[in-house]
């Protein structure tokens, strides 16, 4: 396994890069998180693929799962979607003291965190980034937003998970057209921080 600390002025957590992670993933969270209860926030794509491993994991470790699917698509994160998320975690009794785990791309990541960022003050959660750009990107950075009909993440906050678990086993699943996506972010980098990255991204050989 890799491990990246994150260490901020009022914030520190580890990303863990493993392929096959997810298949463990209930040891792990055991590790930074001492609670029961446990609420995931995903998408119906990846829930077809990912959630019953990762719930399975958890329940291993004791721990007591719900979970949240929410349409994929950039279409989801609306205020009107917060709503019903917020209305599910109070359907469920969440506490301050419980979990949120984003199981997705960056729609679901902004969506879960956000909602983790603002209900009861805040609520401490993981992301599990299951798309490229997500892993890359989107899931490391602390911003959690949602969508106005006047622009995108218009309403937001910096708001940094516990952990990342990123798993490039998923990728497997994923959609040509969002591997590129990613792809691209990463060149990116690289032409701006350090050209071996992209150096490296263009000699992938996707055959």
């Amino acid at each position: 396994m890799s491990i990246i600390d994150i260490e901020l002025k009022h914030k520190k957590y580890k990303i863990h890069i493993e392929k096959g992670i997810l298949n463990t993933i209930g040891e792990h969270i055991a590790e930074l998180y001492k609670g029961k209860n446990i609420v995931f926030i995903t998408d119906w794509n990846v829930e077809k693929f990912y959630l019953e491993r990762v719930c399975i994991s958890l329940e291993k470790s004791g721990f007591n799962i719900k979970y949240i699917s929410i349409k994929p698509g950039e279409q989801s994160k609306t205020l009107s979607m917060l709503q019903e998320v917020y209305e599910k975690f109070c359907d469920y009794g969440i506490k301050r003291g419980d979990l949120i785990i984003s199981l997705g791309g960056g729609v679901v990541g902004d969506l879960a965190g956000f909602a983790a960022a603002t209900y009861l003050r805040g609520i401490k959660y993981v992301q599990i980034p299951t798309s490229l750009l997500a892993q890359v990107d989107s899931s490391i950075g602390g911003k959690v937003a949602v969508d106005l009909p006047y622009g995108k993440n218009l309403v937001g906050s910096f708001y940094h998970p516990e952990a990342v678990f990123i798993d490039s086993e998923v990728l497997q699943t994923l959609d040509k057209k969002f591997f590129n996506d990613g792809m691209s972010e990463i060149i990116k980098y690289g032409l701006i921080r350090d050209k071996d990255i992209s150096d490296t991204v263009l000699k992938y050989d996707n055959k």
